[in-house]
């Protein structure tokens, strides 16, 4: 076993309240660490669903401007609520064209695997 993958968990932390911010941490926290994500960037996260909500909501108020790509316009409360500066429906061209090469960063959420891309 690698103690360096180990994390400790403190006695009086709630695992089951605890369990999906490591799964954040892994998913779409790295990336944004790895490919040097910082403040001032503008990072474009793809999905709401629960590694798109914790991205929007990872730091309040959050350091880099964060906008939110959903494909239900019913999300867009929600969205704003959890910290995304902006809201694109990606049904929406004009919406869509609006951003075009505006993102340092996407990081994709949706479809059982975050991915990610650096485009600058």
């Amino acid at each position: 076993m690698n103690e360096s993958f180990v994390l400790r968990v403190r006695d009086n932390v709630d695992l089951a309240a605890t369990a999906p911010l490591f799964v954040r941490g892994i998913t779409t926290y790295s990336p944004l660490r790895y490919h040097k994500i910082d403040k001032g960037m503008k990072v474009g996260v793809v999905g709401l669903g629960g590694l798109g909500h914790m991205e929007s909501n990872s730091r309040t108020p959050s350091p880099r401007t964060v906008v939110l790509f959903t494909t239900s316009p019913n999300k867009a409360a929600d969205a704003k609520r959890f910290g995304a500066r902006q809201i694109v429906v990606s049904k929406n061209e004009e919406e869509m064209k609006a951003h075009t090469k505006s993102f340092d960063f996407i990081l994709d959420t949706v479809f059982g695997e975050a991915q990610s891309r650096r485009l600058s």
